[in-house]
């Protein structure tokens, strides 16, 4: 059977500002019923009732905690050939920093200017050092 609603957990919380989530299914036809929720880093979006087999897409985009926004896509299949009878999902495919339901860790790629600056200053130490101990000899 087609599920009840569609929950999508985020690595940081979202800021309800701009965001947008949809199901449709292969003829466009849009599933998702008006009240979403967001409660820290996750999206609850109820469905309507009454989605029949086939392939149905989740479009989603929200600003995350830092104001950028992030988006993406995947799809997922109810009723398959040998009629599992649960929604699976089927492929995905994000143009941000996302997982069909949990978004990759979003503070990830802020961290290698961190990396970056502290390698550096350990660096910098470390020629300090060298050069001090020959102007000693």
């Amino acid at each position: 059977s087609a599920p009840t609603e569609v929950r999508l957990r985020y690595s940081a919380e979202v800021i309800p500002i701009g965001a947008e989530l949809r199901v449709t299914d292969s003829s466009g036809t849009d599933w998702v019923q008006p009240d979403s929720k967001m409660v820290g880093d996750t999206v609850v979006q109820p469905l309507r009732p009454g989605a029949g087999t086939g392939q149905y897409t989740v479009r989603w985009r929200v600003v995350s905690s830092d104001g950028h926004p992030i988006s993406g896509t995947y799809d997922y299949q109810v009723g398959t050939a040998a009629q599992t009878g649960a929604a699976q999902p089927a492929a995905e495919s994000t143009e941000s920093a996302a997982q069909s339901t949990e978004p990759a860790q979003a503070g990830s790629s802020s961290r290698w200017p961190l990396l970056a600056g502290a390698a550096a200053v350990v660096l910098a130490a470390v020629a300090w050092i060298v050069r001090a101990r020959r102007f000693r000899v």
